[in-house]
């Protein structure tokens, strides 16, 4: 029975790649994000991507793509399209590695799932994301271990290429991303300056008053480090006076409630929920960067996540931007 098995899908195997061809193609738009790039992973021209495209929406009455500037950004019913191609191809590798035997044996075995889910996020990204997370990951593997991990974008990235990682929430690389992994923008980053409670200059309103500030921050070539320099830099003013480096948000808002250094928070969400308030936002008037943050997956996600990680990525896309 297993021999028949794999027969039957090797024989299959060029109508099946000829058939899917099209959905290839639609994974590598969203990996790249252009019909042109896709274009030139597939070895074939843009317009062959585009007709393909076109004629998968004629086919399902659905519309795949949305313009984003330059970008295509895939639908929620193409990311539905995604999620249920990993599962055939997941279970067409799947028959064709597995005896039969084992596959019954699979078919009744009642052991819970031991599944893990990696997922890269920076701390602000961990608060906003991280429960919606785990309630998707909790719905598909009640068993399944949910490990985060925070590094330096890059390396996230890095390490999603290489499969270590399943998702990477961080702020958008400026490097080509590979072949085999898709990004989807999720929200701009709005960060703010804060001083402790009763703060001589908790009424500055621009930077000019804050320049000979000394500051903490969570790490010298961290978020809050780069918005700040990047800030003063770009009105030609002295750059900022690093003081105190932490490993976390908690260490260096309590050096910051302690002390007159001020620091930079990327997101709201990370300010700490005193009352009264040891920490405050100043109330600068002159504009500070702001940074797109991305979700990051792989085109063809690990095999016992791969539904899970698609639903998370239908869920993340769609949050109203309130929710941000």
């Amino acid at each position: 029975m297993g021999r028949a098995v794999r027969f039957c899908v090797a024989t299959l195997e060029p109508m099946y790649t000829a058939s899917l061809r099209p959905l290839r193609y639609l994974q590598l738009v969203v990996a790249h994000g252009s019909f042109r790039a896709a274009g030139l992973a597939a070895g074939i021209s843009q317009p062959a991507i585009s007709q393909a495209m076109q004629r998968l929406e004629r086919e399902w009455c659905i519309p795949l793509f949305e313009k984003e500037g330059r970008r295509k950004r895939p639908t929620a019913q193409a990311l539905r399209v995604l999620d249920r191609l990993a599962e055939i191809g997941n279970a067409l590798e799947s028959l064709a590695t597995q005896p039969a035997d084992d596959c019954a044996e699979r078919a009744t075995a009642t052991a819970p799932s031991t599944s893990t889910l990696t997922v890269g996020m920076a701390p602000a990204a961990a608060a906003l994301y991280g429960p919606v997370i785990e309630e998707i990951w909790r719905s598909h593997h009640p068993e399944g271990k949910l490990q985060v991990i925070n590094s330096h974008s890059e390396d996230m990235l890095a390490a999603l290429d290489r499969s270590e990682i399943d998702l990477v929430i961080a702020p958008q690389s400026s490097s080509r991303p590979s072949a085999g992994r898709a990004t989807q923008s999720l929200h701009a980053a709005t960060p703010v300056l804060c001083a402790r409670a009763g703060h001589p200059l908790t009424r500055a309103t621009s930077l000019a008053q804050v320049v000979g500030a000394g500051w903490a921050v969570e790490s010298d070539d961290g978020a809050g480090a780069t918005v700040i320099r990047e800030a003063l830099r770009a009105r030609r003013l002295p750059l900022p006076g690093v003081r105190v480096e932490c490993s976390d948000y908690p260490a260096l808002f309590d050096v910051v409630a302690r002390s007159d250094l001020l620091c930079v928070v990327p997101h709201p969400v990370l300010l700490p929920c005193d009352d009264p308030p040891r920490i405050v936002p100043l109330r600068i008037q002159d504009p500070l960067p702001h940074y797109d943050v991305s979700v990051s997956w792989q085109v063809l996600p690990r095999r016992k996540v791969a539904a899970a990680v698609m639903a998370i990525i239908r869920v993340l896309t769609a949050l109203p931007s309130h929710m941000h």
